[in-house]
């Protein structure tokens, strides 16, 4: 019988096998080869989660007072939200790190983490999306001061940088089914300027406020909620 190994000279046989044997040595290059290439494969895995969960805001966050957010940006778009992912239906949570990071002006709550939060804390209803109370009761929880307003223009007219307004949409311009914004401020002709999470186009046009209120269904108004003493 022919022993699987010899060790005494380090040859490898094979049951059945009349060729020759190969040393072990002769595995050596290609077995390191290999395991090289799946530490780097492990490597890279790491760093794409790490970039796709979050990354630095700076660029997003000089642009405009209140940053605009992409749900599909691929930092975070691939992440898990409810039944999908925030892509698909982070809208509401994407618009809320907007202005949590705008308002704080800090990078501590990105699109993933509060698209986690929300998802953690049962703000997300499976086969609905996110619950109005992630932009009250959530909010309050990330150090937020959230009121609910009058769906007028008027209203929309109000939102500043430092009192952005996130509105819940019905089906229009924005949505053909329901979509969150922000509203941010206004322009010197008295337009809306909107962070529209799944649009570069809507982003970069200005609104009539009418034209908006009359699409709204749901509207909060968000400040810094003040320091305890």
């Amino acid at each position: 019988m022919t022993d699987p190994i010899r060790s005494k000279d380090s040859l490898v046989t094979v049951p059945g096998w009349d060729g020759p044997s190969l040393p072990l040595t002769a595995y050596r290059t290609p077995l390191l080869t290999l395991a090289a290439a799946l530490l780097v494969l492990a490597i890279v895995c790491f760093v794409t989660r790490c970039v796709r969960g979050s990354g630095d805001l700076s660029r997003e966050m000089h642009a405009r007072p209140i940053p605009l957010f992409y749900q599909t940006d691929p930092r975070w778009g691939g992440e898990p939200y409810g039944d999908g992912t925030i892509a698909d239906s982070g809208c509401g949570p994407t618009c809320l790190s907007m202005v949590a990071c705008g308002l704080t002006q800090t990078q501590d709550w990105d699109p993933s983490a509060v698209a986690a939060f929300s998802a953690s804390q049962g703000y997300y209803i499976l086969g609905t999306g996110t619950s109005w109370d992630l932009m009250t009761e959530g909010a309050a929880q990330m150090g937020l001061h959230s009121e609910s307003c009058a769906l007028t223009a008027e209203v929309l007219r109000g939102a500043t940088p430092s009192a952005p307004l996130i509105c819940s949409m019905k089906p229009g311009d924005f949505t053909q089914s329901g979509h969150f914004i922000v509203v941010i401020g206004v322009d010197v002709s008295g337009r809306l300027i909107v962070n529209d999470p799944k649009s570069k186009v809507n982003s970069k046009k200005r609104w009539d406020p009418q034209h908006v209120a009359d699409q709204v269904k749901g509207i909060w108004r968000f400040t810094l909620a003040p320091a305890e003493a």
